[in-house]
This record gives C-alpha cells, structure tokens and sequence, in this order.
C-alpha cells in the first residue's frame, strides 16, 4: 500500500514546453500595455469628438448666416439689423456703402453696398463668428 512518503515531487521545474498559461507577471504586463493602447484611443476618440462638434457649429453658423444675409438682400423693406435665434444663434447685420468704383453712366440709378453678416453662438463668447459679406447694387435713393 503505497503511502504519501513513496510519491516523490520532482526537483526540477518541468521544462517549458509542459507549462502551461501565463504567469502572473505576463498577465500584469499584457493588461499594461492594454490600458496604455486603450487610453490612446480614448484621448484621440474624445479630441475628434470635440473637433467634429466644433465643426458642426461652425458649419450651422455659416449656413444660418447665409440665410439671414439672403432674407436682408432680398427682403423689402429689410428686416432688423440684429437679434438672437431662439436663445441659439445672435446676428448682426450691417450694410456699408462702397465708394471708389468705376464712374459710370448708371450711378444715378444704382448704388454699390457691402452688406455683412456676423452671426455668433448665443452666450458664448469664446466661439469663432462666421462673417459672410456680400456686394449688392440697391436702387439709388434707398438706404
């Protein structure tokens, strides 16, 4: 009858090819270098996150100032100068009358005008305006 005395524990490690898994060490270092390629990624998702969002806004910002620099042009009389967009969007709208062109035959009738939107996000004043401008001829006489 054997007895525990008579099995004998080997005296060397076994060889590496009978091992099996990781050691605990190999695991500590895999899940290191996981959290390191994975906050990596975290902090570009995150950049081009904000950069996408700020994208969005200047994109809605040119396309509201279009918009409104349209409705003043063709509107008659033209609306106000200024005002805010459901809390979203404030605009101002100026008008400015271009000197120093070609003299010309029809001036009497026509007069040359730039007319300039601002549009910037409502209560946010560290946010880039979109500015749109563009050259229109008014019948003489109206402001």
């Amino acid at each position: 009858m054997p007895s525990w005395r008579s099995t004998r524990l080997p005296s060397s490690p076994l060889p590496r090819h009978w091992q099996r898994g990781f050691t605990l060490l190999e695991t500590v270092l895999a899940f290191a270098v996981l959290g390191m390629v994975l906050s990596g990624l975290y902090t570009v998702s995150a950049r081009s996150a904000g950069r996408l969002a700020d994208a969005r806004n200047t994109y809605l910002a040119s396309e509201f100032a279009r918009s409104m620099l349209d409705q003043y042009i063709l509107a008659t009389p033209p609306p106000s100068s200024s005002g805010t967009y459901r809390q979203t969007w404030d605009w101002e709208i100026t008008e400015q009358r271009l000197g120093g062109l070609q003299p010309s035959s029809l001036d009497k009738h026509f007069a040359f005008y730039e007319v300039s939107v601002v549009v910037t996000r409502h209560g946010l004043s560290d946010t880039r305006p979109a500015v749109l401008s563009r050259t229109v001829a008014r019948k003489a006489g109206r402001q």
